[in-house]
């Protein structure tokens, strides 16, 4: 299947160290879908994936601009630790000096939300 079907697919770009992005065609995607069943449930269950992580999302971030970056950091210390202030402020909707006087305010206050401040 997989040798008749290779002309669909273009590499268009390496996104990850040993990792190659594929473009394929709306057609192509359709017909793949049709002749196999094993390739959509795969592609069910990655959407599935998708609405379940939406849903998280949508579980600990709500509420005003403040309440956001407090979920953020409480439910999620691990992301701090590797993604950069600016990421995070944009993820949650507010701007990267009013991420980092939240996160500040939080710190004076005693709160530690880091991954090590959790596990003490």
């Amino acid at each position: 299947m997989c040798e008749k079907k290779i002309d669909l697919v273009q590499i268009f770009e390496t996104c990850r160290k040993g990792a190659t992005c594929i473009a394929v065609p709306k057609s192509g995607f359709e017909a793949l879908i049709a002749e196999s069943h094993e390739f959509a449930r795969w592609m069910f269950d990655l959407a599935m994936g998708q609405f379940y992580t939406c849903e998280q999302k949508l579980k600990y971030i709500r509420g005003d601009a403040r309440k956001r970056i407090v979920a953020v950091l409480k439910y999620r210390p691990e992301i701090v630790e590797v993604v950069s202030a600016r990421t995070l402020a944009s993820y949650i909707g507010v701007t990267e000096s009013y991420f980092c006087r939240i996160r500040k305010e939080m710190r004076l206050a005693g709160e530690d939300f880091s991954v090590s401040g959790i596990a003490k």
